[in-house]
């Protein structure tokens, strides 16, 4: 190997990690839910998504669209969004990941009433190395907490 050679080799960037990468699209992930662009979270999924919910319910990728569109409309104000990833295992393609997810948001609910909502879920979600990246296969709500208190127009602040 020239100097050249050995300079280049040893300033060039090594390949990121997988587990980089995969935090990186739970950033992608969290800009895209604080920025409601519903394009860029399910552009995350592969097109075999699936979605399975604490309930024990399964939701497909159309039907998580779907599910992650209401949310969002029904998102006035994000005040705190985070995902912790707590364990990750690779297998060769694919990834499974342990992670907490926690989200402080301004909703209005059903009822149509605002309510301040801190939601703390944990997952199991398997991410598989394609062409364009890591991207999500599934995503299972293993624990669910979430409470909320009403807020009134003059105590909310976005």
């Amino acid at each position: 190997m020239s100097s050249n050679q050995t300079a280049a080799a040893m300033n060039s960037d090594p390949a990121p990690e997988p587990r980089s990468l995969i935090q990186a699209a739970y950033e992608q992930y969290i800009a895209a839910f604080k920025n409601k662009d519903l394009d860029a979270i399910v552009e995350l999924f592969t097109p075999n998504f699936e979605w399975k919910l604490a309930d024990g319910e399964s939701l497909d990728r159309a039907e998580t669209e779907a599910a992650v569109a209401e949310q969002i409309a029904a998102t006035r104000s994000v005040r705190d969004m985070s995902v912790t990833i707590e364990r990750f295992t690779l297998l060769d393609e694919e990834a499974v990941v342990h992670i907490r997810e926690r989200l402080v948001a301004t909703v209005r609910n059903p009822d149509g009433m605002l309510e301040r909502q801190t939601c703390v879920e944990t997952y199991r979600d398997v991410w598989v190395k394609t062409l364009g990246g890591w991207r999500f296969k599934l995503a299972e709500v293993l624990t669910s907490k979430v409470r909320a208190k009403r807020v009134s127009r003059d105590n909310w602040i976005e």
